[in-house]
């Protein structure tokens, strides 16, 4: 894949914009290639166009061929602030309601004409162009949507064919989701663990499931060599001893027991699918001793991040782009303590746990760059743990550093993920 995708766009270079050239990456819905810079009306279309349907990316300066490849980089007139100003503008003052995207320029090496790259996110809201209509991205082209099923103006509360569209696949995502945690109480139910249990969830899936990621040839070779790759970084991760696989709607399931230090006891399930979704459940993550039940940090952080780094990984390999949404659930709370022994200052937290469970905690997340969307997740989800164990005091900024030692402790970089990037707190 190229690297292009997985950047922020201000960080593109112009070997990023070469990539796309000798990789071949032809025009599709999620991509256009405009070699010269068009008219406002049919800048504004294409933006309206890939937010309406998937999002996407747009790159002014380049020729495609007539297999819509890139053919030439020939790069745009004007400075990077006049062309960024003007995509700005037109999102803005063009587009009802107003567009959210990102713009850059990246020089040419040879002259002093540049490439202007457009990234445009797929929006919850339904755009329309002053004067033109609502357009959809279909392959490599645009279109418009039928003019008699719209009115005229940007009303979004009466177009209903897009907010239909995606309530269908808001539906489906939670159907892959509910069908897992299914089949994960169907692989353990022999040993009563089920859903219901003290379980730690993680649920990673595109925010519109619609297409196929992986193709169903390709999802058991995905599995065994992300997992593979995923056991770097924790050892404990599905192994290749004492694994039983399944096959399930075009996806594939791994259940293991896990042997965890001090006597304590697990099991999990693992399951990917040819929609990109990734569903992982860890059971009976509470000890116990004689001075009572625990729930450790150190458990819960390491198996978050190996969550996020076997999706990482799937989605390398199926070309994932979109924005994902990421769910988490941890159950069986009740009157557990949080030990951070193992994992921060050698000592044990002893207020007990306020709430019996963290249910469906997430959102949606841009997939690039995919350090920032796993921090960011990682310090809201520790943020609500802290709190629900009575650690209100500067809640975030200890959620922060937590997060912090954790990620340099992983050193993700290995497994080719560009770095999150220096941490700005927001305050306490």
């Amino acid at each position: 894949m190229a690297s292009f995708f997985n950047k922020k766009v201000s960080d593109l270079t112009f070997e990023d914009i070469e990539s796309l050239k000798s990789l071949g990456i032809r025009e599709s819905e999620f991509i256009d290639y405009k070699e010269k810079l068009p008219s406002n009306d049919k800048i504004a279309a294409l933006v309206t166009a890939f937010a309406n349907t998937y999002g996407g990316w747009i790159v002014f300066g380049v020729k495609e061929d007539d297999d819509a490849k890139p053919e030439a980089i020939v790069g745009v007139d004007g400075t990077g602030d006049d062309l960024i100003g003007r995509i700005a503008q037109l999102c803005y003052d063009r587009i009802h309601p107003a567009v959210l995207c990102d713009a850059t320029t990246v020089d040419m090496p040879e002259n002093e004409r540049k490439v202007l790259v457009v990234r445009v996110f797929e929006s919850d809201l339904c755009h329309a162009v002053d004067g033109t209509g609502h357009y959809v991205k279909i392959k490599a082209t645009k279109k418009p949507v039928d003019r008699e099923e719209f009115i005229a103006e940007a009303d979004t509360g009466r177009i209903s064919w897009l907010l239909n569209r995606r309530q269908k696949h808001v539906e489906l995502r939670t159907r892959l989701v509910g069908k897992a945690r299914q089949r994960a109480d169907l692989m353990g139910g022999s040993s009563g663990h089920t859903s219901e249990e003290y379980s730690l969830e993680v649920s990673v899936l595109p925010m519109y499931p619609r297409r196929q990621v992986l193709a169903l040839d390709d999802v058991y070779q995905v599995f065994q060599s992300t997992t593979a790759a995923v056991r770097d970084y924790c050892p404990l991760w599905l192994g290749t001893h004492s694994v039983n696989l399944a096959f399930w709607d075009q996806s594939l399931a791994a259940y293991r027991a896990l042997d965890v230090s001090s006597g304590f006891a697990s099991r999990s399930y693992l399951e990917i699918g040819t929609l990109g979704q990734v569903f992982f459940r860890l059971c009976r993550i509470i000890q116990e001793d004689g001075q009572g039940r625990y729930v450790w940090l150190d458990t819960i952080m390491v198996f978050l991040i190996a969550s996020l780094l076997q999706a990482y990984l799937m989605y390398q390999r199926g070309d994932h782009y979109g924005k994902l949404y990421v769910e988490c659930t941890l159950k069986g709370l009740a009157s557990t303590t949080l030990g951070i022994e193992n994992a921060i200052s050698g000592r044990t937290i002893r207020q007990k746990a306020t709430e019996s469970s963290i249910d469906s905690f997430g959102g949606y997340y841009d997939f690039a760059p995919f350090a920032v969307m796993m921090r960011d997740f990682l310090v809201g989800f520790t943020s609500r743990l802290f709190f629900v164990y009575g650690i209100p005091k500067e809640t975030k900024r200890s959620a922060e550093q937590t997060v912090e030692t954790y990620l340099q402790n992983a050193q993700l970089d290995r497994f080719g993920m560009p770095a999150a990037g220096v941490w700005v707190s927001q305050g306490a």
